[in-house]
């Protein structure tokens, strides 16, 4: 997928955080079927596609495999909204198996709270000419 294809399909959410404890959560509304959580925990963020774990009556993809692209955007501002910390993962693909979970970014040390959070995500659907 090229960039231009990912900046025109992708979906992109986003959430505040305001202090450096340990979250979990999803965007309500996924779509494409698949639910992802996204993890926060001592400055990582990891992806972790939910199928058994946490139970969700939405969730419809079973595969054994799924795979998505995304981009995982942090901000953080100083005192004067100036910004005091960027990161970008910039276009990622990842193949997730069931409630697997991937590393996608450790933070700075010296990251600044409120952390801004923007993650663009496209599901790649299974190529029909596989094998199953």
């Amino acid at each position: 997928m090229s960039n231009e294809e990912f900046d025109t399909h992708a979906v992109r959410c986003g959430r505040v955080i305001q202090t450096p404890d340990q979250y979990c959560w999803r965007w309500t509304g996924y779509s494409f079927g698949i639910d992802v959580l996204i993890l926060f925990n001592n400055g990582s963020i990891s992806i972790k596609r939910n199928t058994q774990s946490q139970p969700c009556l939405a969730s419809a993809s079973l595969q054994n495999i799924r795979s998505i692209t995304y981009r995982l955007r942090v901000v953080s501002f100083n005192d004067s909204f100036e910004v005091a910390t960027k990161q970008d993962s910039g276009i990622v693909q990842v193949s997730l198996a069931p409630d697997e979970v991937k590393h996608v970014m450790k933070l700075s040390e010296h990251v600044q709270f409120p952390l801004y959070i923007s993650l663009n995500f496209s599901l790649i659907s299974p190529d029909i000419n596989l094998t199953l």
